[in-house]
């Protein structure tokens, strides 16, 4: 053990613990601000710097060379001068004994050769390069027993070359960081049959993955069993001519890369839980990332050429799935059944939608999120969603949507419908077609519907909501009529949920009206109509009895100015030249009677 311990806290971590280690706690470890790897020293030179191995009776070689740090089973090597190339393989270790060393670490040097050491292939468990210049991989250099369950971790690499045939069985856990691949050829990465995780993070591959010249294509990682973690991260890939991987994993982790792809399924995954995000892709032939997903899938910030969503090919074979989320993406030119599947709960939500199919969206989920959307265009029945539970439609813009176009957006179908539940908020409808908002009628005889903040970018009218839900409803004597048969019955039933709802939405909607937004319910334009057919009915019986009564005014004058010239003796002069006045007598007879010796006198 050194003075200061280093040596025995490495041998420890690398014994017990680097085979448990997920890749940031290893990055962590290796590449921190304070790495444990400072007192390592290089495996062996050759040529004009090749270092001198001082033997021992015990041990005759690298781990009494003066790069070379060993303790039981672990060797450290680190260059001492950054200008000395290292070469590592059968001849290192001369004609001793087979060494027993399982851990390995290499660091700080301009140039390391790993080739093959035939003695090493069954005990070494963890190999470590970090921090040189260039590393070349020999054929066989990391090809080990397939017991061995190897670990290799190569890191902050600029020149990385790796050679057909050199990455082959035995490893495990293969991890690639801050590194630079400078070639890379068919058959690189064959033979990685026991290979459990493959990690790379800041990797840059070859702009062109050297594509031959007469435009043949292959594979860079062939078909593995399965692994339990496939994550390739803020990596440039390059342009992919053939397939870059073929695997099974139980997790999958493509995030933050940049590549070109000129095949299809470039990238054939089958995993149960996928992530894939915040990539960006060049290319246009469908189906180019195959991603069959058995329980969970999250696909988010995806900038695809020409937004063209349709290289991806997403597969559900399960019945059932946990979860399918699709957050930050363009979604366009994509075809039917672009999402089919059966999960406990679909999420889309932050995306900007242009569905021009019918069933893009085609799906069975206990729960549908679809919140925080702009919807350029949305054709009839492009989405097609059966929720047992809830369905959530909230702070969505529609720039356009066509007639019927949420109408199969339904509930499955219950006795209890206590059970389900509707959010319709924060919507913005900016270019409306008639019917556009035609519910399906799970959700009109739906009881729980929580609507509320609803706006159409349109002049405010009374008959704005019937419009938009292509109905009209008038008011209970429309919807309810007694000694029904059964028939009549639940469809007076369905009559009583659409009023319930249509009188939701007009509390709940906003108009324009004089320049300004407000609610509907509010507008000068519209009152209630039972309210305003009362008003105009006694409006009507008002101005009529003022009729009647001043008709039967002006006739009774009539009658009167009548009566006076018919039964009233003119004044006559008396010899005496005295005036005498003589009373008729009182008319006893009816008033028809009246009239009809009226108009018999000459």
């Amino acid at each position: 053990m050194r003075n200061d311990g280093t040596i025995l806290i490495l041998t420890i971590l690398c014994r017990h613990s680097f085979q448990d280690f997920p890749s940031q706690e290893i990055r962590d470890i290796l590449l921190g601000d304070r790495p444990l790897h400072h007192r390592a020293s290089a495996l062996l030179a050759l040529h004009s710097t090749r270092l001198s191995v001082e033997r021992s009776s015990s041990r005759s070689h690298l781990c009494q060379s003066r790069h070379c740090d060993c303790t039981l089973d672990v060797m450290f090597c680190r260059c001492k001068d950054e200008n000395i190339n290292f070469y590592f393989n059968d001849e290192s270790f001369g004609s001793s004994d087979e060494p027993s060393i399982n851990t390995v670490q290499i660091s700080g040097c301009r140039f390391v050769q790993l080739g093959r050491v035939e003695r090493l292939s069954s005990s070494l468990r963890t190999i470590i390069i970090l921090n040189t210049t260039v590393t070349e991989l020999l054929p066989g250099a990391l090809s080990f027993h397939r017991s061995a369950r190897t670990m290799v971790f190569l890191g902050s690499i600029p020149n990385l070359s790796i050679h057909p045939g050199s990455v082959g069985g035995g490893i495990s856990r293969f991890y690639i960081v801050s590194s630079h691949i400078v070639r890379v050829n068919d058959g690189t990465f064959t033979g990685l049959l026991d290979m459990e995780v493959l990690d790379f993070e800041d990797v840059t591959f070859p702009e062109f993955n050297e594509r031959l010249v007469n435009q043949t294509t292959y594979d860079i990682f062939p078909q593995n069993g399965t692994m339990k973690l496939l994550k390739i991260s803020n990596s440039y890939l390059g342009v992919i001519y053939g397939n870059f991987i073929k695997c099974v994993a139980q997790t999958v982790q493509i995030d933050r890369n940049v590549m070109s792809i000129d095949s299809e399924k470039a990238f054939d995954i089958e995993s149960e839980d996928v992530i894939f995000e915040e990539n960006r892709i060049e290319g246009r032939i469908p189906g180019s990332v195959r991603l069959v997903v058995m329980k969970s899938l999250l696909l988010k910030n995806n900038v695809i050429e020409d937004n063209n969503l349709n290289i991806l090919s997403l597969i559900f074979p399960n019945a059932l799935i946990e979860s399918a989320v699709v957050r930050e993406s363009q979604i366009s030119r994509v075809t039917s059944n672009f999402i089919n599947c059966k999960s406990r709960m679909l999420e889309i939500s932050n995306c900007t939608l242009h569905l021009v199919e019918e069933d893009i969206i085609n799906a069975e989920v206990d729960t549908f999120v679809f919140r925080n959307n702009r919807v350029r265009s949305i054709e009839t029945n492009a989405i097609n969603i059966r929720s047992e539970n809830l369905v959530d439609l909230s702070n969505n813009i529609f720039e356009h949507i066509q007639p019927g176009s949420i109408q199969k957006i339904r509930f499955a179908e219950r006795t209890d419908d206590n059970s389900t539940s509707l959010v319709f908020r924060n919507n913005s409808f900016e270019g409306m077609e008639d019917g556009f908002l035609r519910f399906n009628d799970s959700l009109v005889n739906n009881l729980n519907n929580k609507i509320d903040n609803i706006y159409f970018n349109t002049d405010c009218s009374c008959n704005l909501v019937e419009t938009a839900m292509d109905v009209t409803v008038r008011g209970e004597d429309d919807v309810h009529r007694e000694d029904e048969d059964p028939d009549e019955h639940d469809h007076h039933l369905y009559m009583e949920a659409l009023l319930r709802i249509k009188e939701q939405l007009q509390h709940s909607v906003q108009c324009n009206e004089g320049g300004l937004i407000i609610q509907l319910d509010e507008s000068s334009s519209c009152s209630d109509w039972t309210v305003t057919i009362i008003l105009v009915f006694v409006s009507i019986s008002i101005v009529s009895l003022i009729i009647l009564t001043l008709v039967v005014l002006w006739l009774h004058e009539k009658l009167k100015e009548k009566a006076l010239k018919q039964f009233i003796v003119p004044p006559s002069t008396t010899k005496e030249g005295k005036l005498e006045l003589h009373r008729a007598e009182s008319f006893t007879s009816s008033l028809p009677d009246l009239l009809r010796s009226l108009s018999g006198e000459k």
